[in-house]
């Protein structure tokens, strides 16, 4: 007898003989293609940032026979993915056949919510520029930095606070503008840093002299700031008085 030719996704499982037909059976196990509507899925490993929105998974099976289907998809621990919770505790686990029992597959899926954004150095408002009088008694660190504030979309991780190098640049006895650096000393709780602020700094001179006269002597004192030094003193001696 002519024997029956295997369509293709099938394999000669009994030879042919002068009295029966070869036997084909579907030997291939299919397989399962997974999409991701959000974040990055490589290999079995789908990526999303925490908070962020997490989408969906599609899956598709083939194999050659052209009969492959996706029997079940089973989400580990809920029935949908979730971003609100940093780590690789979900999974999803799709199942193929092809209605050969042999040749079912499966796949799974872990879900990775990581976080990658950095904290946030936010003024509380939006400053031109500090300045401050010359000579005056302030803390220009603190004076900066309480305009200041660090926020994450997560949490900062513990100790982290926000400094500067003012007291290192500025001295409240040499006017002009300098530039002061306020960053974050520390991380948030995935690692991440914050990018640094670069805020100027001008030390102004506004005060006029003042005129101390003595009421003992026939003198006056002139004190006013400098550029060399906080102040100078001009002592100089009045002009006798008439008697009437």
């Amino acid at each position: 007898m002519e024997c029956d030719a295997c369509e293709d996704g099938f394999t000669e499982t009994v030879a042919c003989t002068p009295t029966t037909n070869r036997v084909c059976s579907d030997l291939t196990k299919p397989e399962i293609i997974v999409t991701a509507t959000h974040g990055s899925l490589v290999g079995n490993i789908l990526t999303l940032e925490v908070n962020s929105e997490p989408g969906a998974l599609a899956a598709t099976a083939e194999d050659t026979s052209g009969s492959a289907f996706i029997s079940s998809a089973v989400y580990t621990p809920s029935p949908t993915i979730s971003t609100a919770q940093l780590g690789d505790s979900q999974s999803v686990t799709f199942t193929a056949s092809d209605g050969n029992p042999d040749n079912t597959v499966t796949r799974t899926i872990t879900i990775l919510v990581v976080d990658t954004q950095p904290p946030v150095i936010v003024p509380s408002v939006q400053p031109q520029g500090f300045v401050f009088e010359a000579a005056i008694e302030v803390d220009v660190e603190a004076a900066i930095l309480a305009n200041f504030t660090a926020t994450d979309n997560v949490a900062l991780a513990s100790g982290a606070t926000l400094i500067s190098n003012a007291a290192a640049t500025v001295s409240l006895f040499a006017l002009g503008t300098v530039r002061v650096v306020v960053r974050l000393n520390g991380t948030d709780t995935s690692g991440n840093e914050a990018a640094p602020i670069t805020v100027d700094v001008t030390i102004v001179d506004t005060t006029p002299p003042v005129r101390v006269i003595s009421p003992t002597t026939d003198e006056f004192t002139l004190v006013f700031n400098t550029r060399q030094n906080a102040f100078s003193v001009r002592t100089l001696s009045l002009p006798p008085v008439s008697s009437l």
